[in-house]
């Protein structure tokens, strides 16, 4: 997935996969307690341009993301791989791809996130920024999916 060549090129992971550490810090709810959530979150780090904003709006870095992320309860992997291989399973289980005639694959699918129900309704349980709620629509196969995390606390 040449998407996250960047993990290395910029240090957030070492040439064997190893995940780099970092002095644990909060953003907002969330333990920064590597170099891939410093980069993901914290704006004011050197780290954060690793990923431009069109790459942050990608679905396929958000799978990723989400996946490093976690719930209140989740225990982290130490190394990328076992995250890219999930990242791009789901991605496959959820979106439909075809190869383009310029060899490119692309996306069939419409992802659609979802962040309010409106003013009555409640889509999350409590306000977190690991919250999401995307729909996925496959109009090929007349399909959709629901793909929703809403924060827990553990304690």
């Amino acid at each position: 997935m040449q998407f996250f060549d960047k993990l290395e090129q910029a240090g957030l992971v070492s040439h064997n996969g190893h995940i780099k550490g970092r002095i644990e810090e909060d953003f907002e709810g969330i333990p920064l307690v590597n170099k891939i959530r410093e980069a993901a979150f914290d704006e004011g780090s050197e780290l954060y341009d690793t990923f431009w904003e069109s790459d942050r709006l990608e679905f396929l870095y958000r799978i990723f993301i989400h996946l490093n992320v976690g719930g209140a309860s989740n225990q982290y992997e130490d190394h990328v791989e076992r995250y890219l291989e999930v990242t791009k399973g789901l991605f496959r289980d959820m979106l439909s791809v075809r190869t383009a005639d310029s060899g490119e694959v692309v996306s069939t699918s419409r992802v659609l996130e979802v962040t309010s129900l409106g003013e009555d309704a409640v889509l999350f349980r409590k306000e977190h920024i690991s919250n999401f709620c995307y729909v996925i629509i496959d109009p090929s196969m007349r399909h959709v999916t629901v793909w929703h995390f809403g924060y827990v606390p553990f304690w």
